[in-house]
């Protein structure tokens, strides 16, 4: 989705959004590698609740930025 909303602004893998490219693995590959590492760790009940309260505040965080970007 990125991809196309960089290409609209005229933007490619070649100029300005080479970060957006797949890769050569394929463009999932790193996520499901990603996705796999995070289901395998093991967390005890303390350190669940410290990973969910980062993750609620990193989602906060960037909703912030994003409503005072269109305010």
């Amino acid at each position: 989705m990125l991809r196309k909303e960089a290409a609209k602004l005229g933007l490619s893998d070649d100029f300005g959004a080479r970060h957006l490219a797949g890769h050569p693995e394929g463009r999932a590959a790193h996520w499901r590698a990603f996705v796999a590492a995070l289901d395998a760790g093991v967390l005890n009940a303390e350190e669940e609740k410290k990973a969910t309260a980062g993750a609620e505040a990193a989602f906060a965080r960037v909703r912030a930025l994003v409503d005072a970007a269109f305010a």
